[in-house]
């Protein structure tokens, strides 16, 4: 399973944990329900939960992340290792070095990005070995 899969899983599990939760339900207290149809503030989260579902799609923001994912999901699992282990090394060298301007340094801060730096250089270690692909970049 790639990554690009394993996300799509996690948004889609993480989509409909959502929508039960903001769906009114059928069997629960109808009294609430009729309360929440006649209030304003009410039909405008709803209204607004509903346009913003719709829009989604089309939206010229999520045109970006469609291109991304689309060009992630095309690349061998090796290159998506390697960018994973690199991004991961950046960000932990990054938040070392913003740590280390401050004074006095928080030296129980910086566990969590040795801990992310030891994971990007297994990634990077672990794409330097993985065999090439048959049919992918």
């Amino acid at each position: 399973m790639s990554l690009v899969q394993l996300l799509r899983l996690g948004l889609a599990a993480f989509d409909r944990r959502l929508r039960s939760l903001t769906e009114p339900r059928q069997d629960g207290d109808d009294a609430l329900w009729v309360i929440m149809d006649r209030s304003l503030a009410g039909r405008f989260v709803v209204a607004v939960s509903r346009g913003l579902d719709g829009a989604a799609p089309a939206s010229r923001a999520a045109y970006p992340v469609r291109q991304m994912i689309a060009a992630w999901s095309v690349m061998s699992p090796a290159v998506q290792m390697r960018t994973v282990g690199a991004t991961a090394l950046i960000a932990s060298v990054v938040h070392i070095a913003m740590q280390l301007t401050a004074r006095p340094v928080g030296w129980w801060w910086l566990i969590v990005p040795g801990i992310v730096a030891m994971f990007g250089a297994a990634a990077i270690t672990i794409a330097a070995f993985a065999p090439p692909t048959e049919g992918r970049r």
